[in-house]
């Protein structure tokens, strides 16, 4: 195949994913500048580091445990590159692309924040590095905390008077951000900075979760989780339908590039964050396309951890189930591979085993489908324009829903649709 072929067939797949029509596709394949950028080549697969903090010790105050990134020698300390708190013993996670990292932690006696050299310090076995090859996950990391005896051995460069600060580089999370949907952060360009590059996407735009008022405990939230290349401001029709007497309306803008099982990783954890900051007990989540991928994916997590209770109402727009074709031949012909098309190509892994965990009884799940998509060059049986009604209606989705309906629309005119609207307050009443 020839690479300006090629180049063309990768821009019709993401487009065609994003919910283009196919007279705007063959216009763009009739231009002379469809190149796709090099730069878009630089997808960070970031892998999972998972473990737990043992405190034989005791002790008073939270202990803080910090990554911290290393030289290709993995000898000298560049920069903290993630940070989580711990009260007494427990479990903590980072995201980390490929690299050389040490993972220390101390009690915070004093609650101030920063490590202090009468304060007792843990680390992973004998001081060791962790090693990390991008997407391979490492999910027995056991940090055990010292006496300071020890530590002052062992970790000797940590109790110099005139020890340097580590430059701060973690990537900023949002919890709870109060924005409008016209946030200059909230724009196609932006959503497809999170899909082609992540990491830059953490980097410069905050992913998280937005208000568009102050928490209210008086209040339901509902949590709106977009599509691959998506953004926040899609969700301004239905949104502005909810009853905001009842409801207050959420926005999960994450970098949908990355592999789904990663992305809901980040969900899960996120949401139990919300719920142990504000202590609610209900929330809906109303997620499109790849999104009903990541939340049901988050929702699994949340059950897997015995922490999906507050969950109340599930609903998905046009998500396709069995994942899409297009994502398939993306990873067997294009140059430039997102990472999140592994995970959506027919039969993979991910998709296989999305519907091991059956929904709690008590969280009601409602499937809306989109039918009135244009005819596709790329989509040749019955769709939405996008994403084929097989994959939309996959078996296993349909059996754990408790409402089923159609409607006419594309893709994208879903979330604009105001008879989708009218099905969503009436699910909610329930």
């Amino acid at each position: 195949m020839k690479p300006i072929q090629t180049r063309i067939i990768l821009l019709i797949i993401v487009l065609l994913l994003q919910g283009c029509s196919t007279q705007y596709l063959l216009g763009l394949a009739g231009k002379t500048g469809l190149v796709a950028n090099k730069k878009l080549a630089e997808i960070a697969q970031l892998s999972s580091l998972k473990g737990r903090v043992a405190n034989p010790l005791g002790g008073k105050g939270p202990i803080v445990v910090i990554i911290i990134s290393l030289d290709e020698d993995g000898k000298q300390p560049k920069a903290i590159v993630g940070e989580r708190l711990i009260y007494g013993e427990g479990e903590f996670h980072f995201m980390q692309a490929s690299g050389n990292f040490f993972i220390l932690a101390f009690q915070d006696e004093n609650e101030d924040g920063e490590f202090q050299p009468n304060e007792r310090v843990g680390w992973h076995e004998d001081v060791a590095v962790t090693q990390v090859t991008a997407g391979v996950d490492i999910l027995d990391i056991l940090v055990t905390m010292r006496q300071i005896e020890e530590s002052r051995e062992k970790l000797p460069q940590l109790y110099v008077p005139q020890l340097a600060p580590l430059p701060n580089k973690i990537p900023q999370m949002v919890f709870g951000e109060v924005v409008t949907l016209e946030d200059p952060r909230f724009t196609a360009e932006n959503g497809n900075l999170g899909m082609w590059q992540p990491s830059e996407f953490m980097k410069t735009i905050e992913s998280g979760i937005y208000f568009l008022e102050p928490y209210n405990p008086q209040k339901i939230p509902v949590l709106f989780v977009h599509g691959v290349g998506g953004n926040p401001s899609e969700w301004k029709t239905l949104a502005q339908g909810l009853d905001r007497q009842r409801f207050q309306p959420w926005f999960y803008y994450y970098p949908s590039g990355l592999r789904l099982p990663l992305l809901g990783e980040m969900l899960s954890e996120e949401l139990q964050y919300m719920q142990e900051q504000y202590e609610f007990t209900k929330m809906a989540v109303i997620a499109h396309s790849m999104g009903g991928l990541v939340s049901r994916s988050a929702i699994n997590d949340l059950i897997y951890e015995e922490r999906s209770d507050f969950i109340q109402w599930y609903l998905t727009l046009s998500t396709p189930w069995m994942g899409h074709d297009m994502a398939s031949k993306g990873v067997e012909y294009s140059p430039v591979i997102i990472p999140c098309w592994y995970d959506m190509s027919p039969g993979s892994p991910f998709l296989q085993q999305l519907f091991n965990k059956p929904l709690p009884h008590k969280l009601p799940y409602h499937l809306l489908f989109s039918y009135g998509g244009e005819q596709s060059l790329f989509v040749k049986e019955s769709s939405d324009g996008v994403i084929a009604l097989r994959s939309q209606l996959r078996s296993e989705a349909q059996d754990a829903a408790i409402t089923i309906r159609g409607f006419n629309a594309d893709h994208v005119g879903i979330l604009h649709d105001p008879l989708v609207m009218q099905q969503l307050n009436l699910a909610l009443k329930h």
